[in-house]
């Protein structure tokens, strides 16, 4: 009480002056502290974009590249850290994830949370009959109708009487047409819910669609019999009229895709029975030397050859603009069995009758369409205009033995004053074979064929002497090819079919002399050495020579890594369930820090026989393009060189392989992480693979190998025995068609 009552009475005037005085005092302690700046705060020039990290701020979902912001990396670690959660809590976060992207539309984004929380593989039963049935219905959505029926049978196994789950797997069994199955489906949930009235209606229905699909299932077999039978009779028929008929691949049973034409525009139009059981056939005519083309699509086997044709010359087409194709003055021909003999066709006769021919053989292995034919302008018109005939003949101007059945076996012998030549030129101009007017053996002696020493039914001419490029047109016209002519090879077999040219006899051949053959070979080395130079280029820039899966070794599960590296530069990015890191690494400085990783010198190897190979393929394409547009006169740029160069390139894309085989089976494979990366329990042991870049390189590789085949090829090319005749320059003769 003593103590009470020795207190001091305030009065409020007092209480405020010491309240003043107590703030003044604060006021000057705080003044006086030391200042210090405010490094936790956000920049004031930042301050928008430090809002939008926040995650009570954020507009848009963080990029998987994108730094996480300390904040958010937390929040995903209360919410998705096994640490701080049990797989229950986490399956339940995933769902209620999944749950709400369903119900926003973003199905494929559902069903990849619901993956993730079956991935819990927590002991709780119900919750995962739930995850199920929801990416079930995910599925559904998306009309994965096959997927949500796998997850809706997963569903039932963990919980049986789950009837969502068995309404949508009857609705998805019906979808994929298993009716059956969903009739099954349907009366079990009839057991529970015999009312249903969807379930009753969608097994009504499938009901009948099995019906449906039952009677279609006869209907196809009834007329795949039906077509079975008619093809058999439309083979049939062939055989009985004793057509000659050429299988495909070797086959000995004849099938109708063997009759089927290859050209597109009567690719729809097979040989078939009219009304009266008669075969129609489609039939295309060529005109090699307007290069035109005309298709009659349905050609009656009663019909005559001279019908057709004067449906077409009634009118002269457009391209015959000298009017020289008249029905009168044209005779057709047709390619024999050997397809290196042509034979005359009587044009009164019907088509039934020309294929009845033992010499015609009927078959889509021709290269160009299924019948062959080749007509001329009649040679005793082309001799009353005074323009004289590639072949002689005892009766007008050709010789014909007869062949039965209205068919002339043509044996055309050459004209004196034309022979066929197989000969090589200097550039500009090659010219791989032709007819040519030589001079007559009575010829004065200054003639430019002299005759060597017969041998045999053979006789063989030369050139005495190199000609002049001067005036090459005028030396064409009077029969002398002449364009420095290296080596000419003659030889003539009397009465043999014009197609059938001996071959050249073999000699030493100049380096310079190139064919057209040869030129569309290396040509064609050119795009090859483009597309190599191109390939070994694509695996020098990018960064996947290889490749790997790291991972962290005391969280397998949820740690994950994609690593790969190039020559140059690589990638590394890690994931520690905090989300995607990304490192961009440069692989010399990478080697320098920590050769552990790779081996200095098969790494410096590597790029050097790379490099090498790049080079290289240029080198060999401007080769190719100099050797299609010239003939070089210096070995090292002619075809050897074409040859060296490409080998090269080969040789370089080899060791570039070899050598990083070497790196991958020595270093990579065991670890592509520097030291930094395994001291925080990283390892990639085991998961490393060769990336395409590596592929790239021995794609080069093959690539140059063909180049240097088709030189090889090109280069050793013997002309064959199936030469086409070539009317010799301002020297057309006749007019030709050709009929297939």
């Amino acid at each position: 009480m003593d103590k009470i009552s020795e207190e001091r009475t305030w009065t409020e005037a007092e209480r405020l002056e010491l309240a003043a005085k107590l703030d003044a005092e604060l006021d000057e302690y705080i003044s006086n502290l030391e200042k210090k700046s405010y490094t936790e705060g956000w920049p004031e020039d930042k301050w928008q974009e430090e809002m939008e990290k926040h995650p009570f701020f954020m507009k848009k979902a963080p990029e998987p590249d994108e730094e996480l912001s300390p904040l958010m990396e937390g929040l995903q670690q209360l919410k998705y850290g096994e640490d701080e959660n049990t797989p229950e809590e986490l399956a339940n976060n995933y769902k209620e994830d999944g749950n709400f992207n369903y119900k926003y539309k973003k199905y494929r984004l559902a069903i990849l949370s619901y993956t993730e929380g079956i991935k819990t593989k927590c002991k709780d039963d119900n919750l995962m009959a739930q995850l199920y049935n929801n990416r079930a219905a995910a599925h559904f959505m998306l009309q994965n109708y096959r997927s949500s029926l796998n997850d809706c049978k997963l569903t039932l196994k963990l919980n049986p009487q789950y009837w969502k789950a068995l309404n949508r797997a009857a609705t998805c069994s019906y979808h994929i047409k298993n009716y059956d199955q969903c009739i099954d489906l349907c009366d079990q949930f009839l057991n529970h819910s015999p009312t249903d009235k969807a379930i009753l209606k969608l097994k009504s229905g499938a009901a009948a669609a099995r019906e449906r699909f039952l009677r279609d299932k006869r209907k196809q077999e009834k007329l795949e019999r039906k077509l079975d039978n008619e093809k058999e009779k439309l083979l049939e028929a062939i055989w009985q009229r004793g057509i000659n008929l050429e299988t495909t691949d070797g086959k000995r049973n004849l099938e109708l895709k063997d009759l089927e034409p290859q050209a597109p525009q009567i690719a729809q139009c097979r040989v078939h029975f009219d009304e009266k059981d008669k075969l129609v056939w489609p039939v295309i005519i060529l005109y090699p030397e307007s290069q035109q083309t005309d298709f009659i699509q349905n050609f009656h086997e009663d019909a005559s050859l001279i019908e057709h044709l004067a449906k077409l010359f009634e009118e002269p087409p457009e391209w015959d603009v000298k009017h020289h194709y008249t029905v009168e003055n044209i005779n057709v021909y047709f390619e024999g069995k050997n397809k290196c003999s042509v034979h005359k066709v009587d044009v009164q006769l019907t088509l039934n009758k020309i294929l009845q021919n033992k010499q015609t053989v009927e078959g889509n292995s021709r290269k160009t369409a299924n019948r062959h034919y080749g007509a001329y302008y009649a040679n005793s018109y082309a001799c009353s205009n005074g323009a004289p005939s590639v072949y002689t003949s005892n009766v007008g101007c050709c010789t014909t033995i007869n062949g039965g059945g209205g068919f002339n076996a043509q044996q055309p012998q050459l004209h004196e004053d034309y022979r066929p030549i197989y000969f090589y030129v200097a550039q500009p101009y090659t010219i791989p074979y032709a007819f040519a007017k030589r001079p007559k053996p009575a010829a004065a002696p200054s003639s430019l064929l002299r005759t060597a020493k017969s041998r045999g039914n053979h006789c063989c001419a030369k050139f005495p002497k190199r000609l002049s490029n001067v005036d090459f047109s005028q030396k064409v016209k009077q029969g002398e090819f002449s364009r420095s002519l290296n080596q000419v090879h003659f030889a003539e077999r009397q009465g043999q079919v014009f197609a059938n040219f001996p071959r050249a006899g073999a000699s030493s051949r100049d380096p310079r002399m190139t064919s057209m053959f040869r030129r569309g070979t290396i040509f064609a080395t050119f795009f090859l050495s483009l597309l190599g130079g191109g390939l070994v280029c694509a695996a020098l820039v990018t960064q996947h020579w290889v490749e790997a899966r790291p991972w962290r070794t005391p969280n397998p599960q949820e740690s994950a890594g994609r690593v790969h590296f190039g020559l140059l530069q690589g990638k590394k990015e890690l994931n520690v369930a905090y989300g995607w890191r990304t490192y961009h690494v440069s692989v010399p400085q990478m080697i320098r820090q920590d050769p552990s990783v790779m081996s200095w010198a098969l790494w410096i190897g590597t790029l050097t026989t790379t490099a090498a190979a790049l080079l290289a393929a240029a080198l060999a394409a401007l080769l190719a393009v100099l050797n299609t547009a010239t003939s070089p006169r210096s070995k090292i740029l002619s075809i050897p060189g074409v040859y060296f160069i490409n080998i090269l390139t080969l040789l370089m894309c080899l060791a570039s392989t070899c050598t990083w085989l070497a790196q991958y089976y020595t270093r990579l494979y065991a670890n592509v992480l520097p030291k930094e990366d395994i001291d925080n329990m990283w390892t990639s042991e085991g998961s490393a693979e060769l990336g395409y870049s590596f592929w790239l390189v021995v794609s080069a590789g093959v690539v140059h190998l063909i180049s240097i085949a088709l030189v090889g090829w090109g280069s050793g090319k013997k002309k064959d025995d199936c030469l086409e005749p070539i009317p010799a320059l301002e020297e057309k003769t006749a007019a030709a068609i050709m009929l297939y």
